[in-house]
């Protein structure tokens, strides 16, 4: 059977882990990721762990992002968009605006 995944809350987000092991592995002509990542600030005790453990699944599901990994198309216009409403509500400069949507023109256009 194996055993089942803890997804990740929000407690983990403070933390700062570093890749310390990498698996991949093939079977029945998929393809799957097993990583260990260790908390460069853990405290050795009782209670936690200085590794946690996760794989592709919890890279889909949001839980391990990538902050290196370049930005997609539909994150740059989701930025736009949210740049554009903060905008609106006098919530950002004009300046600071036409920052973002600078940096973001480019990936929305492909160019």
């Amino acid at each position: 059977m194996g055993v089942q995944p803890v997804l990740a809350s929000t407690t983990f987000e403070q933390n700062t882990y570093v890749l310390s092991k990498a698996q991949v592995w093939r079977s029945m002509g998929k393809t799957g990721v097993k990583i260990e990542l260790k908390d460069v600030n853990f405290k050795s005790g009782l209670l936690g762990s200085a590794y946690l453990t996760a794989s592709d699944y919890s890279v889909t599901r949001g839980e391990l992002i990538n902050p290196n990994a370049p930005m997609t198309r539909q994150q740059a216009i989701d930025k736009l968009k949210e740049a554009k409403d903060l905008f609106e509500l006098d919530m950002m400069t004009k300046e600071e605006y036409d920052a973002i949507r600078i940096e973001v023109t480019p990936i929305i256009r492909g160019n």
